[in-house]
């Protein structure tokens, strides 16, 4: 899931402002190609109605760095609704073209509240507003065949550059990535996810002196335990 919040300006100096308040569950689909569809409830926990739009993005990974693009071939119905106080809407998403054949398709889907011109505001004139961002992913119609990740790593200025390559035809996702060499902890990543024949490029800093590998930790799906042991290049 990715928060931004909106009129930074607003943030860094009002005295006072209002701002949205509304959430999602689950945090992502991943739609099978037996159904046509699935679907995410958003809920307004506010004290006032907003107005939420969802956009839907294209999303892959060229060069080891995640790209999105406008796209319409997935749907999101609706894609533009009012939510009174504790009120909730399901919104349905289905590709516009049926499960792919081969490769899992993946997508973003943008929750952004939209301020109507006669929203009421802060006394600073601003008001906050809230943007969640979640993973929508569709399977393909052959079965699904999970690889293991491709790790390397090179040197990278005064740093470590990590490559972690899926030669699968579905996603890899793992949660509180953490990297680590000679024990000390190198780097946090949160969420790490590596789309299906497409890689994802990490830098972490220089490990201590003497180290020979990076150890990844993290959770899979399922919150069990995964770990990694990436050998080091020789120093250059």
């Amino acid at each position: 899931m990715l928060k931004s919040v909106t009129a930074l300006a607003a943030l860094l100096c009002a005295v006072s402002a209002t701002a949205g308040s509304f959430s999602l569950a689950p945090l992502g689909l991943s739609i099978p190609p037996r159904d046509s569809s699935r679907s995410v409830v958003a809920i307004n926990s506010g004290d006032e109605p907003i107005v939420i739009q969802v956009k839907t993005l294209a999303w892959s990974q060229r060069d080891g760095v995640d790209v999105r693009e406008e796209s319409r071939d997935l749907i999101a119905n609706p894609p533009i609704f009012k939510l009174a106080p504790g009120e909730q809407q399901l919104v349905r998403f289905a590709s516009r073209s049926g499960p792919p054949r081969d490769v899992e398709a993946t997508y973003r889907a943008v929750f952004s509240e939209v301020l109507p011109k006669d929203a009421p505001q802060g006394g600073s004139g601003f008001r906050l507003t809230l943007a969640m961002d979640i993973p929508i992913y569709i399977e393909p119609v052959v079965p699904a065949s999970p690889t293991p990740i491709r790790w390397r790593a090179d040197h990278s200025g005064s740093g470590i550059r990590l490559t972690a390559e899926n030669p699968g035809n579905v996603h890899f996702r793992v949660v509180d990535s953490r990297f680590f060499a000679g024990g000390a902890l190198l780097r946090e990543h949160g969420i790490l996810a590596v789309l299906p024949r497409s890689r994802s490029v990490i830098d972490v800093p220089a490990p201590p002196r003497g180290a020979t590998a990076i150890q990844v930790t993290a959770q899979d799906s399922a919150g069990q335990p995964v770990s990694v042991d990436i050998a080091l290049p020789p120093a250059n």
